[in-house]
């Protein structure tokens, strides 16, 4: 069973300088309290500790031997002790250092003194016995605290010694010879046949059977090594279970092969059951390689290991604090001859070389003092041990996952690709919405796409919902798709939003021809009105382009409306034939626009008046049309050059095409200022025309508004 001690030392001022010791030395003192926290050592009755204190000279300041714990706490191993410290400051630093020294002497049971048991604070480690420095301050309280841990010899199973790490049992041994004290042939070459072995084995338990991962018993162990006259063949004992050199490829020369044993046995202890975890390793020794080495070679096995209950910080010993390790450094071969025999832990010469001894008894040495280990070992699943190295995962990229129990392995994460240690982006899939995952970069699989989308193949592609049958237009609309979606429109004969619609009788509907206006009499006051009506009229799809009555309150007069290009509802408003046609601050037209022939041109009050929804459009001969959002921002920009427009076509922001370049524009001479209207009544306002690159200026075209 194990045996833990924690002493804890805190300092609080003096109410008076009434309570010195008798041979002290003169001075400001402070108030020292002592106190050693349970030691859960079954059977254990009493613990007596020797304790001193010395001041910044070196001078005793008091001492006590024989603070036991039946006398000054109780029979678990606790004590209390309250003394004080020396404040003066000789040095004149600020600080006036004093030491206190603890020693621990004897530990009793039942049946009189316990002897298997190992000092934390006598030699080799502490000779002097375990040592804290504190600053004592007058009229100030400061706090002293020592961390120790006691080992006691156990016998457990095959294993001749173990020893106690902090509530784990821990055993090990190096192991040469077999059950008849014969070589141990264990490992088998490549041939099959088996030869000369060496096992170094480890276990350990916490007492407890099963417990999480952050609780169950870790073996923390370095690389072994096989020291040949100063050259080192090392073996990771994290690699296996079983053969580590797959057919022996890859053994370091003084081997064959090496095979590593993982696992939990189950143990007794009373009525309770305990899981102890092993981690053992069967060196196959290469005898060609012994023969070739001279007579006084040697070759020696080394390694360093340790236990603890949950994982270790770092893989490494705690800072400052008292902790066992085991260290191995066995000699195994002297020339061809296998040399080494049994060796238990903490064995006897010739037994030794496999050795349990303290570290961290400092507590003002470095970090770096502390002692860390390569590989560890857990009981990961129930019955199931599994070992990694303890920076597993330190290298894997931030777009990576890495599990050092379950799967100690860089893996990028969705949506990354890599060997896990670097990891760019998977590119993107156009309308995922879903996790996109790739292995090269060019791969791009999508799982899940947006709505109006199938996943095909990795991709999204449209969905055609018409084609379907998906689609929710009404049976007398017609279904277009688009990208992602699709449109309803009715039928003609029929009004509605396309995905309900009606018959086109109500009252007013219809127009009449020659020319067009509305069936009851009166006039939209637009093209735009006719082809966008609103209840109780209709438009008429038959009814189409040509001229129709319009009325913008002073009266009815025909225009031309353009009811198909561009969504319909345009109406002309100047044609450009062959030559300057100016503004002019006229109100009455050039001609009567009744056709897209000839040279004709409305009012600039009826021009302005006819912009219900803001947009021109500009066309030139047969060529494409321009169009410019009469909010002089979205669709149009004036050029530096002070007189030309650049048009954008597209309606998304590039502006494509530019005067006396390419393109097709109406242009404003002279220019207006930069933000006016793109149609403006100015009187010395000429040379408005189409133009193109190839042909010039004064082109046959025609001016929109809608």
């Amino acid at each position: 069973m194990p045996c833990r001690a924690l002493a804890a030392f805190a300092l609080a001022a003096l109410l008076s300088p009434a309570c010195t010791q008798a041979g002290a030395p003169a001075g400001p003192e402070g108030r020292l309290a002592l106190g050693v926290a349970p030691l859960s050592l079954p059977l254990l009755t009493d613990a007596c500790y020797d304790l001193a204190v010395t001041n910044e000279a070196g001078d005793a300041v008091w001492s006590r031997s024989g603070l036991c714990a039946s006398q000054y706490g109780s029979p678990s191993g606790d004590v209390s002790y309250v003394g004080t410290c020396d404040a003066s400051d000789p040095s004149g630093d600020g600080a006036a250092m004093n030491t206190v020294t603890l020693k621990v002497v004897s530990l009793e049971g039942d049946t009189g003194p316990l002897a298997d048991w190992r000092d934390p604070c006598g030699p080799p480690q502490a000779p002097d016995g375990c040592q804290r420095s504190f600053a004592c301050v007058e009229n100030g309280d400061v706090a002293v605290t020592f961390d120790l841990t006691v080992m006691r010899a156990a016998q457990q199973g095959f294993f001749d010694v173990a020893v106690s790490f902090d509530d784990l049992f821990c055993s090990a041994k190096v192991d040469c010879l077999g059950a008849d004290d014969g070589p141990l042939l264990l490992v088998h070459d490549a041939s099959g046949a088996r030869v000369a072995s060496v096992v170094w084995a480890l276990t350990c338990t916490d007492g407890d059977a099963g417990g999480s991962l952050a609780t169950t018993t870790h073996l923390y162990m370095n690389a072994l090594v096989l020291d040949c006259d100063g050259t080192e063949y090392p073996v990771e004992p994290w690699l296996g279970p079983g053969n580590v050199y797959p057919g022996g490829v890859g053994a370091p020369p003084p081997l064959v092969q090496a095979v590593v044993f993982r696992g939990v046995q189950q143990l007794a202890s009373g009525a309770q059951t305990v899981d102890a975890v092993f981690w053992n390793v069967a060196l196959g020794l290469d005898a060609d390689f012994l023969a070739a080495q001279g007579a006084g070679a040697v070759c020696t096995l080394k390694t360093t290991a340790t236990a603890s209950r949950g994982p270790l910080d770092s893989g490494a010993t705690p800072p400052g604090a008292v902790y066992p390790v085991i260290e191995v450094a066995v000699p195994i071969t002297t020339g061809a001859g296998v040399t080494c025999t049994r060796h238990p832990l903490d064995g006897a010469a010739p037994h030794d070389g496999v050795a349990s001894t303290y570290v961290g008894v400092d507590p003002s040495a470095p970090a770096s003092a502390r002692v860390a280990f390569d590989g560890v070992a857990l009981q990961s699943a129930p019955g199931l041990v599994s070992a990694h190295l303890v920076d597993a995962c330190a290298a894997c990229a931030a777009d990576a996952s890495c599990d050092p129990v379950a799967s100690p392995v860089c893996a990028c994460l969705v949506g990354f690709y890599g060997d896990g240690e670097s990891c760019t982006a998977c590119g993107a899939v156009a309308h995922c919405t879903g996790q996109v995952s790739c292995s090269d970069g060019t791969d791009e699989v999508c799982d899940a796409c947006a709505s109006g989308y199938t996943l095909t193949g990795g991709a999204c592609e449209d969905t055609d919902e018409c084609a379907l049958g998906a689609g929710t237009c009404d049976a007398n609309a017609t279904c277009t798709n688009t990208d992602g979606g699709y449109t309803c429109a009715c039928d003609d004969g029929y009004t509605g939003d396309g995905q309900s619609c009606a018959a086109a009788v109500l009252t007013g509907a219809g127009t009449q021809a020659s020319p067009r206006s509305w069936s009851d009499g009166t006039y939209a006051a637009s093209c735009q009105g006719y082809r966008f009506p609103a209840a109780p009229y209709a438009y008429s799809g038959s009814t189409g382009s040509g001229v129709y009555t319009i009325d913008l309150g002073a009266g009815p007069f025909d225009v031309y409306c353009d009811m198909v290009g561009d969504g319909g509802g345009w109406t002309l408003v100047v044609n450009i034939s062959n030559t300057t046609t100016a503004h002019g601050s006229t109100t009455t037209a050039y001609g009567t626009i009744t056709t897209t022939t000839g040279a004709a041109k409305l009012s600039d009050a009826t021009i302005n008046a006819l912009t219900t929804v803001g947009y021109w459009r500009y066309d030139c001969g047969s060529s494409f049309n321009a169009f410019v959002n009469n909010d002089q921002q979205t669709w149009v920009s004036q050029t530096t050059n002070g007189y030309n427009w650049r048009i954008d076509r597209g309606r998304d922001g590039v502006f494509e095409n530019a005067a006396n370049r390419a393109g097709y524009v109406f242009s404003d001479y002279p220019a207006q200022p930069v933000g006016h209207s793109n149609y403006a009544a100015v009187a010395s306002s000429e040379g408005n025309g189409c133009y193109t690159a190839t042909e010039g200026w004064n082109l046959n075209g025609h001016l929109w508004a809608k």
